[in-house]
């Protein structure tokens, strides 16, 4: 494979990004995501609701620092706006059923993006 083979993969490669073109906050988001691996892993290595709510609660209890509370906070909405990616009833069929997941995500704002990173 070298640089002469870029033209044989590039129509493949704009076909999986064309969907973002009505939604580049998605886009956006999906390209924090990749700059956000231990976050991620940590989300997904916290996987029980019960458990991950217990230790928020434990944390929210042993401090009043509002910079700690807001990165709580951030934590919270981070985990629920992922929660279908990260935590799918099934294993994705495809990268189109992946993808189309990110596309159905609730991300309001540039500042849902500002929280994963």
């Amino acid at each position: 494979q070298t640089l002469q083979d870029v033209d044989l993969f590039m129509p493949a490669v704009r076909s999986l990004f064309d969907r973002f073109e009505k939604s580049e906050i998605h886009l956006a988001y999906l390209d924090a995501l990749c700059e956000s691996g231990e976050l991620i892993a940590w989300l997904i290595g916290n996987k029980n609701t019960d458990d991950f709510n217990r230790l928020i609660s434990i944390t929210k209890s042993n401090t009043d620092d509002a910079i700690a509370l807001n990165a709580i906070a951030s934590l919270l909405s981070t985990r629920n706006v992922l929660s279908q990616l990260l935590y799918p009833d099934h294993p994705f069929k495809s990268l189109d059923d992946f993808m189309s997941v990110i596309l159905d995500l609730k991300i309001g704002s540039a500042s849902e993006i500002n929280q994963i990173k």
